[in-house]
């Protein structure tokens, strides 16, 4: 029975560890592209990227970074989906403070629209709040679900299209 138990304990503790490891961030520079694994993936290839570079996530939870202060897409699995039974891709909350940002397919609670201009979020879900506290321009919300729109005060050129606003 020891042997058993001790068995499942490490078996568990496995998997536990390759769940985590199963979180994949690949950033593409150029012709160069790197992979980064767990739930720190996304903030460690958000730290090594450049402007232009491009972050595609697999489907699962990451942790966030700050702020997105550098000119980077953003690309995640299924995240406009209200479907629970599909595997997407989750970050709690983003802060956008850099121009020409482009995040897709993200599952968000909320995203929050720093002073930028030509932001680009496309088949998002954003469940409670999309905020703005400074002015943003050329601003495009396509394909997403949002709870709460309240960036669309500060907004100039501001599209919402193809959308569903609570």
């Amino acid at each position: 029975m020891k042997k058993i138990l001790l068995f499942s304990v490490a078996l568990f503790t496995m998997s536990a560890s390759y769940a985590g490891d199963a979180l994949t961030a690949t950033l593409q520079q150029g012709n160069n592209m790197k992979a980064f694994y767990g739930v720190d993936a996304f903030k460690e290839a958000y730290a090594a990227a450049s402007n232009g570079a491009v972050i595609t996530l697999s489907a699962g939870t990451f942790n966030t970074v700050d702020s997105v202060a550098k000119s980077v897409s953003i690309v995640g699995s299924y995240g406009f989906s209200n479907n629970s039974s599909i595997d997407r891709t989750i970050m709690s909350s983003m802060r956008i403070s850099a121009n020409n940002v482009k995040v897709e397919g993200i599952y968000f609670t909320n995203v929050y629209i720093g002073s930028v201009s030509n932001c680009h979020i496309k088949r998002c879900n954003i469940g409670d709040n999309l905020r703005s506290t400074a002015s943003h321009t050329n601003t495009l919300i396509d394909q997403c679900v949002v709870g709460y729109d309240y960036a669309i005060g500060n907004g100039i050129n501001y599209t919402i299209q193809n959308s569903t606003i609570s």
